[in-house]
Parts: structure tokens; C-alpha cells; sequence
């Protein structure tokens, strides 16, 4: 689990992404890998998450308040611009039911294993 969910990144992938990658956390339990990538202030539809080739992507853009266009900063610690992360995913998990939500600046993918066929016995005849 660790090798392949936490590998991904090429320069490739660093030069198209982003700016900053969101931090990100990423857990297994028995039925489920999740992985939740902070993204406050992101609109949903600027979200882009994608599985292809065995890898999951997450890709979106952060926009400094629109309001502040006159404003003159004294502070800016919170990162803003394109972000791309890039997860290999392990043979375990089914890419069919790979669903993603976002709440109070949180993204959370979950990604359900398969379901491994149980053995069964077959009669001969």
C-alpha cells in the first residue's frame, strides 16, 4: 500500500500541475482506501479528479479572494494557483467505484478494494 499510493509524482507531472500541492492523508481499512487532500476555498467545479492508467489524479486551481483585487497584503501564508497531486493505486482497488466529495475545504476520494472471489468447490462428474 505505502509503495505504490505514495509514489506518482514525475517532472512531467510536476511541470503540467501546479504551483503547490495540497497536503493529503491517506488511510486503509478493510473494505476501503481514502485519501482527503486539504483544499479550502475551492469551488468544486474546479476540481478535477481523475483514474487513468492505474493512477489517480487531483488536479484544481485555488483563487485569491476576489475582493481583495485592491488590496494591499500584509500577510499571505495560504498557497493560490494551480495544484496537481498523483497517486498510483495498488491492484486492490476497484477504479469503478472510486467516488469523491468535498466538505468545508476537505477533498475526500474513496477508493473501495475488490472483492476477492471466495473459493469454491466445484463437483466432477
Amino acid at each position: 500500500f505505502d509503495d505504490s499510493l505514495m509514489r506518482g509524482k514525475t517532472t512531467a507531472d510536476l511541470q503540467a500541475g501546479g504551483a503547490w500541492q495540497p497536503p493529503v492523508d491517506a488511510w486503509e481499512t478493510g473494505d476501503e482506501i481514502v485519501i482527503t487532500a486539504e483544499i479550502p476555498g475551492v469551488d468544486v467545479r474546479d476540481i478535477d479528479v481523475k483514474v487513468e492508467g492505474g493512477a489517480l489524479s487531483i488536479r484544481g486551481e485555488s483563487e485569491v479572494d476576489a475582493g481583495s483585487g485592491q488590496a494591499t497584503f500584509h500577510r499571505m501564508e495560504r498557497a493560490y494557483g494551480a495544484f496537481f497531486r498523483s497517486f498510483n493505486l495498488p491492484e486492490s482497488v476497484d477504479p469503478n467505484g472510486i467516488s469523491a466529495g468535498c466538505s468545508a475545504g476537505i477533498l475526500r476520494v474513496r477508493l473501495p478494494k475488490r472483492r476477492k472471489s471466495k473459493a469454491r468447490t466445484i463437483e466432477v462428474k
